[in-house]
């Protein structure tokens, strides 16, 4: 599992079986929409995944990733450096949400405090 310094975590894993990449949370405006709005806020029933219906990830907020499908992306972009969010999509692995998210990207209203812009990480 990965995830960014910043996301707000609503739940703990529950496991369900998958290939490629699964979804764990989203980023800044994908969980205001629906379904994953009630995946995050408000889950029903037994936790399951479902096919990511867009091409690329919704920002690489947090997702778990098998080890095939990481063998296949680093196959594929080993000549090329591109961002997560881009270089995962469903050419290269199949992608999946799970309907139990476990978080979401710290808005700025809320105080988002992601360690890559604060000083801890400023080289001087």
């Amino acid at each position: 599992m990965i995830f960014e310094d910043d996301v707000k975590f609503y739940r703990k894993y529950e496991p369900v079986d998958f290939e490629g990449v699964l979804i764990l949370s989203l980023g800044k405006s994908s969980f205001m929409t629906e379904p994953q709005k009630t995946y995050l806020e408000n889950p029903t029933g037994v936790p399951k995944i479902e096919k990511w219906r867009n091409f690329s990830m919704p920002g690489a907020s947090g997702y778990a990733i098998t080890p095939d499908a990481a063998k296949g992306l680093v196959k594929f972009y080993k000549p090329y450096w591109y961002p997560a969010d881009n270089a995962i999509n469903q050419f290269i692995t199949p992608m999946y949400l799970h309907t139990y998210l476990m978080g979401r990207n710290t808005l700025p209203e809320e105080g988002n405090i992601s360690m890559t812009k604060s000083k801890d990480w400023k080289v001087e």
